[in-house]
């Protein structure tokens, strides 16, 4: 098990915001094992993180799927459009 003083740095750091990839420079730095610091980073785990929050896109970025999928829609009416124009005065109105 990890020293306590390499644990509270951690939980200190990891509460201020900081990346675990500079927590665990830090605790290099200041002479800690490679090994007791991650052992110490992966016992603390994930949910010791600060959630990022994510950035809103703006509506026009939001989904351009939705945007391609009316427009095909609209080219396939438009082609189906004409072929029907096509079926019915120019074949049936002989």
């Amino acid at each position: 098990m990890p020293n306590a003083q390499v644990q509270e740095f951690i939980e200190r750091e990891m509460a201020a915001g900081k990346p675990r990839a500079s927590i665990k420079t830090a605790l290099l730095q200041r002479g800690w094992p490679e090994p007791a610091v991650d052992q110490a980073l992966n016992l603390l785990g994930a949910h010791h993180q600060p959630k990022k929050h994510q950035q809103r896109l703006p509506p026009s970025e939001k989904s351009p799927g939705l945007r391609t999928t009316i427009m095909l829609a609209l080219l396939l009416a438009l082609i189906l459009g004409a072929a029907l124009y096509y079926l019915f005065f120019r074949l049936l109105m002989r």
